[in-house]
């Protein structure tokens, strides 16, 4: 898809006034009609775990997003006609299934799927199933259930959805669910599997033939695990048709240990780091010939200044150490001179840096008896 400077002010007006007229789309889709910018959210009773992992995400993207528990709510008006209320569906569960009375019921009826479906297909809206159980309105079918601990593999088609991510690279998955499908597709649909757990398919983009596009993941999520935490911006990124209010953001900041402290050597050809003693337990620590090595002053400043290098670059503009200090390394009685020059340039670079205590002089806290 070509994307003239035209189209770019116009994704750029839309974008102010929170309605995408003419969104750029990594699929090259287009919306026939108006949409607002902002996300509908469907859940059960609330008490999903995805459904918090869902809220989590999208609050910390920044993109809008109205919240409905069909359990009790119903499924508010989606368009006015000429323009639809929402450029894409989030559902927490397939079925959005909640608990009532000890019994298992499904929020998304035969109604709720009328809605939808005719919404999706007449505005070109996608949807996005977070944890779903296969089946074939999704494209799958149940093959198996995995609760022990694997990995996820993003498979070819997932690279254009997860870009950031490393394909090479599998994802941990452990602490949560998963069922595993197998691909299915009727006349004139279409199952791309994006990944796989333990070689089957465990989520897929599923297209309809009146244009209707499902993403369905089929492991569950909750804002702590990694998987979940890998996944999100590219399922809010292919359902936003890759247009949408607020940003993603990532945060580093690596963090340096044990400053002011001396540390030791241990370099295996050196004669003189071979210990004399190397019995360890709470009460007898190795004892070690291998030469001590601290920072100085000047090892700290040129950390300091290769930061400011970064920091000229406009998207590492914020970008900081984190200094993990024990302070008992910065004063007379562990030895450090008053002029010392580490704690000189330790107070030029407070500005410089994020501190943080890492304990005061690092001593064994497991090795104190309780008495």
């Amino acid at each position: 898809m070509k994307i003239t400077v035209q189209m770019l002010f116009v994704v750029l007006v839309a974008s102010m006034l929170g309605i995408a007229q003419t969104p750029v789309s990594t699929a090259g889709a287009l919306y026939p009609k108006p949409v607002e910018m902002k996300l509908l959210v469907l859940a059960g009773d609330g008490t999903e775990a995805s459904f918090a992992a869902i809220q989590v995400f999208l609050n910390y993207t920044g993109i809008p997003y109205d919240k409905v528990l069909t359990a009790s709510q119903p499924i508010p008006p989606l368009s006015d006609g000429k323009k639809g209320f929402y450029q894409g569906i989030i559902l927490a569960t397939g079925s959005l299934a909640y608990q009532d009375k000890g019994t298992f019921k499904a929020g998304m009826t035969t109604e709720n799927w009328i809605i939808l479906d005719a919404y999706c297909k007449d505005y070109r809206v996608r949807l996005a199933s977070y944890y779903t159980f296969p089946e074939v309105r999704f494209g799958m079918q149940l093959a198996d259930v995995v609760t022990a601990p694997t990995t996820i593999q993003l498979l070819p088609a997932a690279a254009q959805i997860f870009p950031y991510l490393n394909p090479e690279n599998p994802i941990k998955f452990a602490s949560a669910y998963a069922y595993l499908a197998k691909p299915v597709a009727a006349v004139g649909e279409t199952t791309t599997p994006l990944m796989e757990i333990n070689g089957v398919t465990a989520g897929v983009i599923h297209t309809k033939p009146d244009g209707r596009e499902y993403m369905a993941l089929t492991m569950d999520h909750n804002p702590s695990l990694l998987h979940s935490m890998a996944l999100y911006y590219g399922v809010f990124n292919w359902v936003t048709k890759g247009v949408f209010i607020g940003e993603h953001r990532v945060y580093f900041s690596p963090q340096n240990d044990d400053l002011f402290l001396p540390n030791r050597l241990f370099v295996s050809y050196i004669e003189a780091c071979r210990p004399t003693t190397f019995v360890v337990d709470q009460n007898t620590e190795a004892l070690l010939q291998c030469p001590p090595l601290r920072l100085t002053g000047t090892d700290l400043r040129a950390v300091r200044e290769w930061q400011q290098e970064w920091n000229l670059s406009p998207q590492l503009k914020n970008f900081r150490i984190t200094m993990a200090y024990n302070a008992y390394g910065s004063t007379a009685k562990a030895g450090t001179k008053a002029d010392d020059s580490l704690v000189r340039e330790s107070l030029l670079s407070l500005d410089a840096f994020y501190w943080l205590s890492h304990t005061y002089d690092h001593k064994n806290l497991d090795c104190y008896s309780k008495n």
